[in-house]
Parts: C-alpha cells; sequence; structure tokens
C-alpha cells in the first residue's frame, strides 16, 4: 500500500531544519480543525457525487530525483609554470579568445636566461676536453703496460726455453760419462779377474806383471770416469735449478703482468667514471638551462577557450595560474546530491536538463561520476536542548549530451535524474488502484459509456493526483473496495491487476482483461455538516517531496 504520509515524513528527516517549523504547523492544523468542528454540525451526510473516471492509456513512466547543478566544461586546463621570478615579457590572448593546441598564450623574457645557458655550455665544452685529455693519457698508460708486459712475457718464455735446452744437454753428458764410468768399471773388474787367475796359477812373471800394469791402468780409468760422471751430474743438478728458477720467475712475472695491466685498465674505468661525475653537473646546468628557456614560452595544450588570464605585460610571475583554458563544445553539470539520496544515483542513469538559456527544452544527460566521499556538510539545529544535526553532500557529473548553443559556463542547470523507467505500458491514476476483500490489487471500469463527468481529459492529471489526495483532502493509499453490503453498481465492472512501476501520479497495471481506452473509475469522497463547512489537508504531496525525489510521466 502507497503510504503517502510515509513519504511526508521521510521528507520530514531529510529536512531536519523544517522539523520544528512543521511541528508547529501541525499543532496550529489540529486546533482549527477543532474550532471548525465545533463550529458545524453533529450530523454528517454522505452527498453523491458525478463518477470521475479516466482513460487507461499507453504511457512511458519514470520516477525522478531532481537536483540543481551548475554547468562547467568538460575539460579544463589551468595553465601554470615552475618558473619563478621571471618577467612576463607579451600576453597573446585575452579572456574569450578562441585557441589551438600550440598557440603561443605569452612568453617570459628569456635574456639573462639565454646568456646564463651560453655560460653553462662553453663551461661544458672545457670540462668535455678536459676529461678527453685525461682519457687519452691513461689509454696510452695502458697501451704502454700492455707493450711491456708482452716483451716480458717473451723474454720470460726465452729464459725458460734455454734453461729447458741446457737440462736437455746436462742430462745427456751425464748419461754419457755414466756409461763410460759403467765400462770402466767393467774393464777394471775384467782385468782384476785375469790377474788372479794368472797369479793363481803362478803364470810366469812376466804375464803378472802384464796383467797388474794393465788392471792398474784399468782402475786409474774408472776413476777419471767415475769422476766425469760425478761431474756430469752436478752439471745436470745446475741446469734443473736453473731450469726451475726460470719457470718460476716467469710465473712471478706473468702475475706482475697481469696486475699491471689490470692496474692501468681500471685507471681507464675510472677516468671514464670520474668524466661522467665531472660533466653531470654541467650537463645538468645546460639541460636545465634550455628546460627553462623552453618554458619561456607557453603555449595551449589544447583547443579551447580562454576563460581566464591573471597576468599581463611586465608582471613578474612567482606561481599560480597563468591562463585557464576550457572546453566550451562539452559541458558537464556538477550538483551535490544529500546523503539521503545518493545511494539511489549510479553511473550510467539518464538525466533531463533544464536551463533559462534553454527555456522550455529538455536537454539529455548521463550520469558519468558519483563521488565516492562526501565533498561538504551542512548543521541545523536549534536552542532549547534540540539535537544539531550534520548532513553530507556528495558530488556527481552529468555530461550533457544534446548539443545546445545558448549554454555557458556557469549557468544554473535544473536536473531530473531518472531513477528508474518503463516505456509504452498501460497507466492509470494512483487513486484508481485499490484493495478489493481478498486483499488483491483492483480497479473498476464502466461497462459502457463514460462517466457523468465524461471522462479525465488526455495529458491532465486527476484531482489531488499530485499530492496523492482525496477530493476532501484525505490521504487516499490504496483505497478498500466497497463493502460486502455495497454492491458493485451494474455499470461498473471489477478487474484484477497486477502492479507495476509508480509515481506521484500514475501506476503501471496489467491484465489480460485490460484494453487502452477503457474507463477507470476514480474515487471521489465528500461530506456535507449541517453549517456546509468542510476541511482539507494543506498539499504536501508533489510540491514538498519534489527536491528528495519523485515520479512524473513520461508524456513528451
Amino acid at each position: 500500500m502507497r503510504n503517502k504520509q510515509g513519504k511526508v515524513w521521510n521528507f520530514i528527516k531529510r529536512h531536519r531544519k523544517l522539523e520544528i517549523s512543521l511541528v508547529l504547523i501541525v499543532v496550529v492544523g489540529v486546533v482549527i480543525v477543532q474550532v471548525v468542528s465545533a463550529m458545524g454540525s453533529k450530523t454528517t451526510m454522505p452527498v453523491d457525487l458525478p463518477q470521475q473516471t479516466a482513460a487507461v492509456e499507453r504511457r512511458d513512466l519514470m520516477n525522478t530525483l531532481s537536483a540543481t547543478g551548475t554547468i562547467k566544461s568538460q575539460e579544463q586546463k589551468e595553465i601554470s609554470s615552475t618558473l619563478q621570478n621571471y618577467e612576463v615579457k607579451t600576453v597573446n590572448v585575452a579572456v574569450g579568445d578562441q585557441v589551438q593546441e600550440g598557440d603561443v598564450l605569452l612568453e617570459f623574457d628569456s635574456t639573462d636566461l639565454e646568456d646564463s645557458l651560453q655560460q653553462a655550455r662553453d663551461e661544458l665544452s672545457v670540462a668535455q676536453a678536459q676529461n678527453s685529455l685525461s682519457l687519452k693519457s691513461a689509454q696510452r698508460d695502458l697501451e704502454s703496460t700492455k707493450t711491456n708486459v708482452e716483451y716480458q712475457t717473451q723474454s720470460d718464455d726465452q729464459k725458460v726455453e734455454n734453461a729447458e735446452q741446457n737440462l736437455d744437454a746436462a742430462q745427456s753428458k751425464a748419461a754419457d760419462a755414466a756409461a763410460r764410468y759403467q765400462a770402466a768399471v767393467d774393464d777394471k773388474n775384467a782385468k782384476k779377474t785375469a790377474l788372479d787367475e794368472a797369479t793363481a796359477a803362478q803364470a810366469v812373471q812376466e804375464e803378472i806383471e802384464a796383467l797388474t800394469k794393465a788392471y792398474e791402468e784399468a782402475s786409474a780409468a774408472e776413476q777419471s770416469a767415475k769422476d766425469a760422471s760425478e761431474s756430469a751430474d752436478n752439471a745436470v743438478t745446475t741446469a734443473q735449478n736453473n731450469y726451475d728458477s726460470a719457470v718460476t720467475d716467469r710465473a712471478k712475472s706473468y702475475e706482475s703482468n697481469v696486475s699491471s695491466v689490470e692496474k692501468q685498465e681500471d685507471s681507464v674505468t675510472n677516468q671514464k667514471l670520474n668524466n661522467a661525475t665531472n660533466l653531470t653537473k654541467q650537463e645538468d646546468s645546460v639541460q636545465t638551462y634550455e628546460e627553462n628557456l623552453e618554458k619561456c614560452t607557453v603555449t595551449a595544450p589544447w583547443a579551447g577557450t580562454v576563460t581566464e588570464v591573471n597576468v599581463e605585460a611586465g608582471d613578474t610571475y612567482t606561481s599560480g595560474t597563468l591562463v585557464k583554458i576550457e572546453d566550451c563544445t562539452g559541458f558537464v553539470v556538477t550538483a551535490n546530491i544529500d546523503e539521503y539520496d545518493i545511494s539511489k544515483i549510479s553511473q550510467g542513469m539518464k538525466v533531463y536538463i533544464k536551463t533559462d538559456a534553454t527555456g522550455d527544452e529538455e536537454l539529455v544527460g548521463e550520469v558519468t561520476f558519483v563521488s565516492p566521499v562526501p565533498v561538504s556538510s551542512s548543521s541545523s539545529g536549534a536552542s532549547g536542548g534540540m539535537t544539531t544535526s550534520t548532513d553530507a553532500s556528495y558530488e556527481i557529473k552529468v555530461s550533457i549530451l544534446t548539443p545546445a548553443e545558448e549554454l555557458r559556463i556557469g549557468m544554473t542547470a535544473k536536473l531530473s535524474i531518472v531513477l528508474e523507467s518503463v516505456e509504452n505500458v498501460l497507466a492509470v491514476p494512483y487513486d484508481a488502484v485499490q484493495q478489493n476483500a481478498n486483499g488483491d490489487s483492483v480497479i473498476y471500469v464502466l461497462d459502457g459509456g463514460k462517466g457523468q463527468d465524461e471522462g479525465i481529459p488526455d495529458g491532465v492529471e486527476p484531482e489531488g493526483a499530485q499530492a496523492g489526495e482525496t477530493q476532501t483532502g484525505e490521504t487516499t493509499g490504496k483505497q478498500k473496495a466497497p463493502a460486502a453490503d455495497q454492491s458493485v453498481q451494474q455499470n461498473q465492472r471489477e478487474i484484477v491487476v497486477t502492479t507495476g512501476l509508480e509515481t506521484d501520479y500514475y501506476i503501471e497495471v496489467q491484465s489480460d482483461e485490460l484494453t487502452e481506452g477503457m474507463q477507470v473509475i476514480t474515487p471521489t469522497y465528500s461530506t456535507t455538516t449541517g453549517t456546509n463547512s468542510s476541511f482539507s489537508m494543506p498539499d504536501m504531496g508533489g510540491g514538498m517531496m519534489g527536491g528528495g525525489g519523485g515520479g512524473m510521466p513520461m508524456g513528451r
């Protein structure tokens, strides 16, 4: 059941600063009702009124949330500079000018900067020349060391080779001497044997003397061969020592040579690193001056309209926005939505937009951004112990999809954000849907002809539709069907319906028995007293709830 009193209460909760005023109004209203009732007759008689009907029509329905926002450009750029304390030489644009990407907006005086850049370039050239000389010197030392190492290596190799040859020769001589010594030993032993045999055989004296002499000569030859062999062995030992020393010296020399080359290579590498380090300061200085020189010419980053110019020729710029450029071909509307409604809005929702500049024309837009964090908050409260509350608001952005030449940045726009909608559905005035004894949603249609008031013309809301009230001001919600003892009139037929989307004015209905054009009865209640006085509540429907979100037919 639709509860319009609930809508009013939700509205009050979302506008707490009106609470006290509304309470006072209600109290005064109750007093007035009591006074009027006391003045009137105690007898109340129903008055028969003509039936009020409306046609079952196909409509586009939607529920919307209203908001007010400000038109801004879709893209904007506040152009500033990192330069400080530079004099503005020329300003080439004014507010309202159209610029293209790359157009020169303004220029700073670059005279001092150009002088500093030339000096930095000169210092860089000198440093580069000095570094080149130092590097060439280190490279020459490296090449010289490599040459010396190569010569030393060849010399060491030759020494080892010579020592090896001497060793081979000594070993050969020692072998020959050893062989001669062994032959001498064998010869002496043979002669000794012959002498001994002759002596034993008691040979003639001459033969024994001859053998003795031969033995003595063999012994002398053996001694000589022995001395020669020992001398040859000593020569081998000496040659071996010389060879071992040559090999050892070559190994030590190789290690020393490798170390010398590596040291010179490290020297070259260090010189290159030093050169790079020494040049960094000069190169950075040149680069900084070149970049600042480029910054002296400020250009447009894209095509658009100049909306701010904050400097003029002769000014000394320190910081801040120089020029602001906005794209005036595409617009967005920014609006703040309170915390009670922000959860209803999501990206992609359709929005209808109106402005004073475009009059009655409705522009179409789309929600493109919903802020996840509040942008502002407002406090409300009262004296006398009343609690102060704080309400947050969240920014949304709506892209305007309909081109309009009348639009300008800064204009106020009224938004109707479509929360839900249906198209081409059968709809009736909201109060026409009632509830029968079984709890079903029903409508009552005329079986033939129109009501006595000839129906409600198309496009005209039924009385009280916006406020959700009867003609006497009673809030209807869904009215109950006639009681059991009040049978449906002969010219009326009850149809059970399934309801769909509800707005403040209309409700979607579905039934196989429904056809477009049927006349549906809308309830009308009235009383008259003995003094012919009546009382109706003030209209608190769509008028109050519009800001918090209401429904509207899409009969466009």
